[in-house]
This record gives structure tokens, sequence and C-alpha cells, in this order.
């Protein structure tokens, strides 16, 4: 929903620690989690990523976990994975599909050198839900599961680590509307989970949702619509008191049946007709940052921040315009419970100009928050997108599944959140990591952002693309249908090193 400027614009700087000071850290505490005790080797706990990383490229392997695509008789999100590698040899690598039903299929794989493949998920047959095991050779590559639907299409980065929690800020099970949430377990043991929401009827925990079973390497979906009707705002916890998982939301939203009566369809429910895929967070946040922000005539853009702790967070969210300024938003959640803001509501977000958003914690409780958009007529492009915020930044940055062409335009916004200037390239992988004209060597101020419209028969129309910056930035991409139902916003992938 970007619109096409490439000027940089302004953001506002804040001082944040980079991507591998926050992992390297994370295993520093590890390796002295090991040392604790009388001598004897204690087990670490796992790590748990905030958010999907790739692997460097001296990695001997890597492993995606992928859900959130359904088979027959849903076909409301028909699945693919696409694998991007960024790394300068071939990888090998086995795609296992694990439907809700039946056995599991493997397809092996290969993909170049700075190349892409795609693997359909459809051989996993007729089962309601399907996820997927990608084990990769390697490092440097990426994974991503792009759902398509009659409502559209979406994109989410696939999971790199299990966890004992998920959540997710945003849903609707309001009329013509779908929730499911997907499990999948890549693990050797059954997995068990309790899952609970909060709705604007408070908080429910139905006793279908409590002790259910995620078998050993498989996937279940639930239905939340089936026990949590007609609630216009659902947040999820999923609680796993046995084994780890991953988790992903798949919201479908249906358009007015023809010939509707009145009360019916679009006039009863709260979003447009839409399709959305998000991998959930795997815990709470201090600070998560969006690169992309727009309201327009159409456009309805919200930020949902579920508080899932027993106290109350206090957070400040940061609206940065590309022209003027925006006063903050200091909001305070409740535990348990969410608060919406919708920018279409606020005068002082002003309607047609871009902007960024910077959500975080001032009194150190973590939140949960995604950013929606809700597009309809008059905008040229329709649909519902859903985004988590950003929680790490990086030099560079590997952008999967995106495409470009007369049906689909593709946007890139890259910002820079420290206090130096960085210069920001875009390259495209067709075998090499080839470099875009004019995307190559741009100057991106300290605290300003670029949006990158890539042109229709342009190099990168249908590629795999590196995003690399010469200081951290956070990179998002957003894709939308022209003349169809169908608008995706996609936080990329850090990798760790160079491709």
């Amino acid at each position: 929903m970007s619109s096409p400027v490439t000027a940089p614009h302004k953001l506002r700087r804040v001082a944040r620690l980079p991507i591998l000071a926050v992992i390297g850290g994370a295993l520093v505490l590890g390796g002295l989690a090991d040392r604790s005790g009388s001598g004897r080797a204690a087990a670490s706990p796992p790590l748990i990523q905030p958010m999907p990383v790739a692997p460097p490229a001296s990695a001997l392997s890597s492993t995606w976990f992928c859900a959130g695509a359904s088979g027959h008789p849903r076909q409301v999100a028909d699945g693919e994975l696409v694998v991007a590698n960024a790394g300068g040899r071939r990888l090998s690598g086995t795609a296992v599909l694990l439907p809700s039903q039946g056995r599991a299929v493997a397809v092996p794989f290969g993909v170049g050198a700075h190349s892409r493949t795609t693997v359909d998920e459809a051989p996993a047959g007729d089962a309601p839900f399907v996820g997927a095991l990608v084990r990769l050779d390697g490092g440097a590559a990426g994974v991503e599961q792009v759902v398509t639907g009659a409502e559209g299409v979406s994109t989410s980065a696939c999971a790199t680590t299990g966890s004992d929690h998920w959540y997710f800020a945003d849903g609707t099970t309001q009329e013509n509307s779908s929730l499911f949430v997907s499990l999948v377990n890549p693990y050797p043991e059954d997995a068990i989970a309790d899952l609970s929401f909060w709705t604007e009827q408070g908080s429910e925990a139905p006793a279908d949702f409590q002790g259910v079973v995620v078998p050993a390497r498989g996937v279940i979906g639930l239905d939340i619509g089936a026990h949590l009707r007609r609630r216009a705002q659902v947040a999820t916890t999923v609680s796993v008191r046995a084994g780890r998982v991953a988790a992903f939301k798949t919201q479908v939203v249906n358009g007015p049946p023809p010939g509707g009566a009145p009360g019916s369809g679009a006039t009863a429910q709260s979003r447009v007709p839409g399709l959305s895929l998000v991998l959930g967070a795997p815990s709470a946040a201090t600070q998560l940052w969006w690169p992309a922000g727009q309201t327009d005539s159409g456009v309805t853009e919200r930020y949902e921040i579920y508080n899932p702790s027993q106290t109350p967070a206090e957070v400040t969210l940061r609206v940065d315009l590309d022209e003027g300024s925006a006063d903050p938003f200091d909001i305070r959640i409740p535990p348990g419970s969410t608060q919406t803001v919708v920018s279409n509501a606020e005068s002082r977000i002003p309607r047609g100009i871009g902007h960024a958003a910077e959500l975080v914690s001032t009194n150190g409780t973590g939140v949960v928050a995604e950013r929606t958009l809700d597009a309809s007529s008059p905008s040229l492009a329709t649909g519902l997108a859903d985004v988590g915020g950003s929680r790490l930044q990086a030099r560079w940055w590997l952008l999967a599944a995106g495409s470009s062409g007369p049906s689909l335009k593709e946007s890139i916004v890259v910002f820079n959140p420290g206090t130096a200037a960085v210069d920001v390239s875009v390259a495209g992988l067709n075998g090499q990591v080839a470099a875009i004209g004019g995307l190559a060597g741009l100057s991106l101020p300290p605290g300003r952002r670029l949006v990158l419209p890539l042109q229709s028969g342009s190099p990168a129309a249908d590629r795999a693309l590196v995003v690399e910056a010469s200081g951290n930035v956070i990179v998002e991409r957003d894709m939308n249908r022209v003349q169809a139902a169908g608008i995706d916003a996609t936080i990329g992938i850090p990798l760790l090193d160079a491709p």
C-alpha cells in the first residue's frame, strides 16, 4: 500500500542494539546456564529467537517450520513454500509436508547459489490443514510460505524456533470471518497445548481448546470461531505444557454472498474481505518497529496491542510522519487485555501521509502487537493485511517470495533507526547477486526511510531480493494485487552475514 516515493523521510532516532549483539548475548547466557550448579552439566534452555533469522553461510544445516495453509475441503489458503538461497553454493533440501490427516510426504529439492525455488504443498493431499518441515544442508537461506485464496494472497516467514508460548494480538470471528490457529510440532515427541483468548466479552478458555495434543512431527488446525462465535476482536495465547511448537494464524474474511440480505455479510462484519497469514510471537516484546504505514481513502490502519502478562503495560506508540510530526500515543493496557489505535480516527495522523511506527514499553512489561490494514474501494488495491512488528535489525535482509508484474506491484520499505547515515542497495538473486539499476548505493540519513517501488519488467520482477546496508536497518515488503483482491505486508528475514 506504500506510495511510490523514493526520497528519504524522517523518522525518530533511537539507539538500538545490533542483531548480532542480541543473538550473541543470548548464546552467551545459554553457555552460562550450562555451567551452573555443582559441577554437573545442566541442560540449558533452548534458545528462542524473537523472530525468524537465516543462519550464517557457515552453518552445516538449517531447519524451518511452516504452517497455516489449508487443503481440501477448506481450500481457502492454498500453500506453497518459497526457498531462497542467498549463499554462494548450491543447497540440497527436503520439505516434509505434514497434513493434519494422513501420512507425511517428503519432497526433495535443490536450490542453486543465489537463487530460489518453490515447493507446492498440494502433494500433502486432502487434509484440512497443512504444515511443513524444511531441512537444508547449509545456511544463508530463508523460507517463506505463501497462501492464496479467493479473497487474496498473504506471505509469512516460516519459523526457525519452537517455543512453549505463542501470541497473536488480532483476529476476528465476526460474520463471514474464519479464524484458524495452526500448530506444527517438528520434534520427535508429542506436545500438549492450551489456548486462551481475550475478546470484547472478556477472557475465554473453551474446554475444547485445553489439552490439545499436537502429534510428533505433525500439525493440527483449530477453528477458533467454532467456539468463539461473533467476536469482533480476538487475541490469542498458546501455552504449551509439554514440548514445543510453532504457531501460525490464518484469517479469512469472505465477501457477502450474492444478493445477501441487509444485516448480513459486509454490513455486519468488522473487516473487509481478505486473507492474512501471520507467524505468532514466541514471547512478548518491549520494542517493535513497522517501516511502512498509511491511511488513505478506503484504507483503515489499526495497531492492535495485546498485554498477555499479569501486570499492566505502559507503552508509547510513536507514529513518525513523512511530513510534519505527530504527538506520541501513551497507552496503558491492563493485564490480559488489548488496546487498539485506529489511525484513521486520530486527527494527529493525516490521511495520505506515509509513516513508520515504533512501539516501546515504558515500564518494562512486554506486549504483542500487529499492524493491520483493511483496504476497499476507492483504494486501488483491496484486501486485508496483518504484520507483526520487527524485533531485530540487521545489515542484510532476505526477501524470498516477492514478485512484480502487470498484476502485482511490489515495494520495498527500508528505514534507518540509527544515528549515522547508511548506504542501501537492493539486489536480485538470479544465480548471482545482481545489483538493480537505480537501487544501488542509495544514501539513507539517520532516522529516515526509503520507499522503493519495483517496476514491472525490472530485473527484480520475479526474483528473491537481498537488501544490504552499511549499518543496521529494518526492511518490509509490500505487495498489492492489481484489479483483484489481495494486499500483503511482510517483514524481511535478517541474514547474519553477507551473501
